[in-house]
């Protein structure tokens, strides 16, 4: 954000938030740079102040308690001088009113709203997916009923073979529990990895006591009560005690439409996050946000844009005037200690794209995406270094001449120095 000016935001002015995690809490605080003493209300759907939800398969594992998960407690709403609504969904926007009303008849008028209403787990249609002991695995509570189920869990099966599949298998592994995934395709992590370094994570996963089947779907899960079973594709049964579904998330767009704000996947935004009424804004994972690269309209599901977004939605809800460049997909973790980052493409999307490989067997990988002579992304597996200057050169659109000088791009430019768009080279 720009550094903080004096706008034209009454103090009278009303803002409400919808949601409280990380775009919501950035749209707070950029509101507070411009106006100091204006009433805030946020309110959210769960009874915990704003936690950090990268942590939820860390309490499964047992490695952080549930107050460790706190990143802003209540101490940071009373500074900040915000009304925080707790344990409260909010069901109707009455636009003409503009007042928001939540499920037990409580409403508040608004002069300026912030969608920050996030994202839910894809269930699938399944027999038996409303059973006891199915469950996804995206907030705090969530966690916290399947760390303390596990004293009666021996065997979990995942459905979906994602990363938030793969931090899961691990969390329980580190708990005792046997693991088996179900995966549709006929690798892990498909939409990232080539099959080589596929390969190795698979066998990582597996050295550590994780069982894969491939190729293979869920037709029911059964139980009387609570879940005893998995029937699958091909007839056969497979006995557990938990069935965590990983199929990816989806936006919680409910309201949004409910409320006519145009829509497509997440709610549609300019690029002052506005939507399509100017004084309704969206942001985080239920926006819908132009990729940096193209400006296709994309989910962009993971905690830094949302909290990108939401800072530049409340600076501008509070009249200031700040451009969302667009998302650049990434993500960077560990499986089974072994490192792994990807950022903005991960495969050739078209035939302008081309993909270099450097590394194999059981040293550091790194694959690069390129669209003609610009980085446009990359993995980086066993050694994560420079990801974070890959992010930047993609972003600025540095041309690359010789794709060896990316793996050690420092020797071409600094980390620390400016990289001059659409003009930086290696």
């Amino acid at each position: 954000m720009p550094a903080a000016v004096k706008m034209n935001a009454r103090s009278s002015t009303h803002f409400v938030i919808i949601g409280n995690s990380a775009a919501g809490i950035n749209a707070v605080e950029s509101i507070r740079r411009i106006a100091p003493d204006a009433p805030i209300t946020v309110i959210g759907r769960e009874n915990f102040p704003a936690y950090s939800p990268v942590l939820t398969t860390c309490l499964i594992a047992g490695q952080v308690a549930a107050e460790q998960m706190i990143y802003r407690d209540y101490a940071w709403y009373k500074k900040h001088r915000v009304r925080l609504v707790l344990g409260t969904p909010v069901v109707r926007i009455d636009r003409s009113l503009q007042r928001v009303y939540a499920q037990g008849g409580e409403s508040w008028g608004y002069d300026k709203l912030l969608l920050a209403t996030g994202s839910s787990p894809v269930m699938p249609c399944l027999p038996g997916v409303n059973l006891d002991g199915v469950t996804g695995v995206r907030t705090l509570e969530d966690a916290k009923k399947i760390s303390a189920a596990l004293k009666d869990v021996r065997k979990a099966v995942i459905l979906g073979g994602g990363l938030v599949g793969f931090k899961c298998a691990e969390a329980l592994i580190h708990r005792g529990v046997t693991v088996e995934i179900l995966i549709g395709s006929g690798s892990v992590l498909s939409r990232i990895l080539d099959e080589d370094s596929a390969h190795r994570v698979r066998k990582f996963a597996e050295s550590a006591g994780v069982w894969f089947r491939f190729n293979t779907q869920a037709a029911a899960l059964e139980g009387t009560g609570r879940v005893e079973s998995v029937t699958l594709d091909t007839g056969k049964a497979v006995g557990c005690d938990l069935v965590i579904i990983a199929k990816g998330v989806r936006p919680n767009t409910d309201l949004a439409v409910a409320s006519c704000l145009d829509c497509d996947r997440g709610v549609l935004v300019d690029r002052f996050m506005r939507t399509s009424d100017p004084n309704i804004y969206a942001a985080g994972d239920v926006a819908q946000v132009p990729h940096v690269l193209n400006g296709t309209p994309i989910l962009a599901a993971i905690w830094p844009e949302a909290a990108a977004q939401g800072g530049c939605a409340g600076y501008n809800m509070a009249g200031g005037c700040a451009g969302y460049p667009g998302a650049l997909p990434r993500n960077s973790l560990t499986l089974f200690g072994l490192q792994l980052a990807s950022v903005g493409e991960t495969r050739p999307a078209t035939e302008r794209h081309r993909s270099v490989h450097f590394g194999s067997g059981s040293g550091p990988v790194k694959r690069f995406v390129l669209e003609a002579d610009r980085l446009v992304g990359a993995v980086a597996l066993g050694d994560i270094r420079y990801v974070g200057v890959y992010r930047k050169m993609v972003q600025q659109g540095v041309r690359v001449r010789k794709a060896e000088a990316l793996l050690k791009p420092l020797c071409g430019y600094g980390e620390k120095q400016t990289i001059k768009t659409n003009g930086g080279a290696v």
